[in-house]
C-alpha cells in the first residue's frame, strides 16, 4: 500500500494527491518514510505533512533527526500557521543537538557532513528558514512577539534586515525597529533606523523602484523615524544623547559578524551562508539556502 502511496504522490495529478491523502491516515506510522511529508510540502499541501508527521510520531523532538527532516518540520509548522510550535520546534531541537555534541565531542571546525555540525550551525538555518518562511507569508509582525534568546537573534536580526536591503518598500525593516523598540533597546533601534533611511535616500537619489513602490517605501519611512523619535524623545537627557551619538559601528556585531568572544568558543561558530549552504544538499528544499545560494550567484567572489 505504501508504495502505491508514493506511486500516487508522484503523479502531479490533483486526483492523484487527493487519493494519496485519503490513504495516508490509514497506514502513516513509524515507519513511514520522511520523504512523504516533504513531497506533500512540495505539492501545497501542508496540512497533510502535519498529519503525517505525527501520526509518525515524527512531530517532537524526542529523537535527533536529519537536518533535511528538521527544516522540512519547521517548513511544514510555519505553512500551517503554526509560528510558535515552529519556534519551539527549532529551539527544542538546536538544544538537543548541542547536548549531544558536548557529550559525544563537539566538532570545532565546519564539516561538509551535516552530522558533524555544531549545533550553531543547525540553529542557523533552522532560524533562517523560519525567518524567509515568514516573510514570505507576511507574517514579520508576529514573530518579532516570540521570545528570542541572543544566539538566534543575530540571526534574526540578519535576516530581516537583508530582506528590507532587498526590499526598501517592504515593512520588514520597520518591524525589526519595533522589534528592538519593543525590549527598550534604543540604541539597536535608532541604528537600525539610521541604516534604513540611508538605504532608503539611495533608493530616492537613483530612482530604483516604481512610483507605488516609491510612495510605499517613503511612508514606512516617514513611520518609522515618527515612532523612533517619539521613543527617544520620552528618554532622560542623557540617554538621548547617548542614543543620537553612539558610534555606529555597534551595528556590524549584530548583522555581520560575531563578537570576539564568539570567536573564542569552544563551539565553532556560525559562518556565513554561502559557506553553509555549500555543503547542504538542494534536496532539503530550503528556502533559506536557495536565497543564500542565489545571494552567491550574485556576488563575485572577493579576489
Amino acid at each position: 500500500m505504501e508504495s502505491f502511496v508514493f506511486y500516487l504522490l508522484d503523479d502531479p495529478s490533483e486526483d492523484a494527491l487527493e487519493e494519496a491523502c485519503k490513504i495516508l491516515p490509514e497506514i502513516s506510522g513509524p515507519e513511514t518514510y520522511p520523504k512523504v511529508a516533504q513531497v506533500l510540502l512540495e505539492r501545497e499541501n501542508p496540512e497533510t505533512a502535519l498529519m503525517v508527521m505525527r501520526w509518525s510520531g515524527r512531530d517532537d523532538v524526542s529523537e535527533l533527526v536529519s537536518i533535511g527532516e528538521a527544516v522540512t518540520a519547521v517548513r511544514v509548522r510555519v505553512e500551517c500557521g503554526l509560528l510558535s510550535e515552529a519556534f519551539t520546534y527549532q529551539r527544542t531541537l538546536c538544544l538537543k543537538v548541542k547536548e549531544h555534541k558536548l557529550k559525544n565531542g563537539a566538532e570545532k571546525h565546519v564539516s561538509d557532513d551535516p552530522d558533524r555540525w555544531s549545533w550553531k550551525e543547525w540553529m542557523k538555518i533552522l532560524v533562517n528558514e523560519f525567518c524567509c518562511l515568514s516573510i514570505r507569508r507576511n507574517v514579520v509582525d508576529r514573530i518579532i512577539e516570540l521570545p528570542w534568546n541572543p544566539d538566534e537573534e543575530k540571526y534574526l536580526h540578519r535576516c530581516l534586515l537583508d530582506s528590507a536591503t532587498d526590499d526598501p518598500s517592504s515593512a520588514v525593516g520597520s518591524l525589526l525597529v519595533v522589534f528592538y523598540l519593543q525590549r527598550y533597546r534604543y540604541i539597536q533601534a535608532y541604528q537600525v533606523d539610521f541604516r534604513l533611511q540611508k538605504i532608503e535616500e539611495a533608493v530616492v537619489s537613483e530612482n530604483q523602484i516604481g512610483e507605488e513602490a516609491m510612495i510605499r517605501m517613503l511612508s514606512q519611512s516617514r513611520w518609522r523615524k515618527e515612532l523612533v523619535d517619539k521613543t527617544i524623545d520620552i528618554l532622560p537627557a542623557i540617554q538621548q544623547q547617548h542614543v543620537r551619538s553612539g558610534p555606529y559601528s555597534e551595528m556590524k556585531d549584530t548583522s555581520e559578524s560575531a563578537s570576539e568572544a564568539e570567536k573564542n568558543s569552544d563551539l565553532a561558530d556560525a559562518q556565513q551562508p554561502e559557506m553553509i549552504s555549500s555543503s547542504v544538499p538542494y534536496s532539503i528544499n530550503s528556502i533559506f539556502l536557495q536565497r543564500a545560494k542565489d545571494a552567491g550567484a550574485r556576488e563575485p567572489a572577493a579576489g
